[in-house]
């Protein structure tokens, strides 16, 4: 009988030595399995990010286009617009046509100051008009 007793203890420690490691092995589980929860989500963010920033990277690319087509419509119509109206005021300058008697200089400086400024902003525009005589002192 002492020897059923024994190996019934030493059938004990077996199974709680058994036990002890089954529950270590299901702790360690389940920390592998939350590490892969983690890791999966800090996958499924990393992909989410990814396509965001891509998608940023599409749509800023569509915006520069655009900018870059409005910038050509603006630069057809300086070309198409202001520098034909430009050129009209311009080619309308007559040295003549103020003060011919010389009896009101300030309107004739005034005539002469506003005409210099119309010829930097054609010349600012970059315009080239066939409109536009080439200028005469008088």
């Amino acid at each position: 009988m002492d020897e059923l007793k024994r190996r019934a203890e030493a059938l004990d420690r077996d199974v709680r030595a058994l036990n002890d490691t089954t529950e270590a092995n299901t702790a360690a589980l389940g920390r592998v399995h939350e590490r892969l929860d983690r890791s999966d989500r800090d996958r499924r963010r990393f992909i989410t990010a990814l396509i965001a920033l891509a998608m940023l990277a599409a749509f800023l690319g569509v915006e520069a286009v655009r900018l870059e087509e409005a910038i050509r419509g603006q630069n057809q119509l300086r070309g198409d617009v202001l520098c034909p109206l430009y050129g009209l005021i311009l080619g309308g300058y007559d040295p003549d046509s103020r003060d011919p008697d010389g009896t009101k200089p300030e309107a004739r400086r005034k005539y002469e100051e506003t005409f210099t400024v119309i010829r930097e902003g054609y010349a600012a525009l970059g315009c080239t008009n066939a409109l536009v005589p080439p200028r005469t002192d008088g």
